[in-house]
């Protein structure tokens, strides 16, 4: 089951500043690696998403697969809106 959660730069510092991105939105494999990730900056705009073509950081994501705790969760309804918005 896929499980739906989000960091922010209180979560990692120096995000904004590294990435470009307040938030990136993940989703999560049933043993919490990241699956797919969405980076939104501060203004709301859509800057990161991945896996996909026009990804900014490669074939690999800012994650890279990466075990990450779910402690914040996310809409999954929310995250496929955001998702497709992102592939538009």
């Amino acid at each position: 089951m896929m499980k739906y959660t989000f960091v922010d730069n209180s979560d990692i510092e120096g995000l904004e500043k590294v990435f470009g991105v307040s938030v990136v939105y993940l989703e999560l494999d049933e043993k919490n690696r990241v699956l797919r990730e969405v980076g939104v900056d501060a203004s709301g705009e859509i800057v990161h998403v991945f896996p996909a073509k026009k990804g900014e950081y490669g074939r690999y994501g800012i994650f890279d697969s990466q075990t990450v705790s779910a402690s914040s969760e996310v809409d999954p309804l929310f995250f496929r809106e955001l998702w497709d918005k992102a592939l538009r």
